[in-house]
């Protein structure tokens, strides 16, 4: 499960039964994520291109100005 989406979703208790380094023994090693977030974008393996800033700062706009939003 996506770490970021666990803390945005106020998920408060996580069970697992294996950790980290037993998804690295076979094959499922993340710990490039973590090196990839720490990089300057235009380090990172993976292409970012911002678009149409001023237009999709609106959908944010429009988050914070909602009174019925919960809060993250």
């Amino acid at each position: 499960m996506c770490l970021g989406t666990i803390y945005w979703a106020h998920i408060h208790k996580m069970v697992n039964g294996n950790n980290k380094t037993d998804a690295r023994n076979i094959g499922f090693d993340n710990s490039f994520i973590y090196d990839e977030i720490d990089l300057a974008i235009d380090k990172r393996k993976v292409s970012f291109t911002q678009l149409l800033p001023k237009k999709t700062i609106k959908a944010f706009d429009a988050w914070q100005d909602n009174e019925d939003k919960v809060a993250y």
